[in-house]
């Protein structure tokens, strides 16, 4: 919790220092759940600002703690996967890069982890139309949206999708979609919001 206080104050540096230090006291205390989640969560930090190369060696490590010793991996690599794929992506290996995202998806499926599930197939998307494959990226969206669907209420679902589903009708060529989007968004009556007044 403390490393989202530091994020949101904009201390990005303090922020992922303190996730470093959660990662490394439970994989002390052997949790390896939670090692997990804290190195993917300080691999997603590195990336959003542009640390590639710092990802891949936090992603490594959490793989390497989730390979089970019959090898089978950990649900949380799921997690792991969906960074690594991302970070492939940028760096136009997009094999690799599908390879790991299809690897997400079917682990997050097979232990029902739909968060990491929507965020898969949320890469996968992008993945695909990297690779110019609009029917398959437009059902990973499909995919997607489901996922949610699932367990997050309207108001949730919207704040998850509205930017995949702005970049998904831009990219596949739907401008007007957007435009027609944003115009209903206009004049829609404001809602209170459930979290505040």
């Amino acid at each position: 919790m403390q490393s989202l206080a530091y994020y949101s104050r904009g201390e990005n540096a303090a922020s992922i220092q303190s996730i470093r230090e959660a990662a490394a006291i439970a994989e002390a205390g052997g949790n390896i759940s939670s090692a997990i989640f804290y190195l993917c969560r300080m691999a997603y930090s590195l990336l959003v600002h542009g640390k590639l190369h710092e990802v891949i060696q936090v992603i490594e490590h959490a793989t390497l703690l989730g390979n089970t010793p019959i090898g089978l991996p950990h649900a949380m690599v799921g997690w792991a996967y969906i960074v690594h794929s991302a970070v492939l992506r940028e760096w136009n290996r997009l094999d690799e890069a599908l390879k790991l995202a299809l690897q997400a998806v079917r682990l997050n499926e097979q232990t029902e982890t739909i968060v990491s599930l929507y965020l898969g197939y949320t890469v996968l998307m992008r993945v695909y139309l990297a690779r110019g494959e609009m029917d398959a990226a437009r059902s990973a969206f499909q995919h997607a949206e489901a996922a949610l669907t699932k367990t997050y209420g309207q108001y949730r679902l919207d704040a998850f999708l509205i930017v995949e589903w702005v970049q998904f009708w831009l990219v596949s060529g739907a401008p007007n979609r957007a435009i027609h989007w944003a115009q209903e968004l206009a004049e829609q009556p404001s809602v209170p919001s459930p979290i505040g007044p």
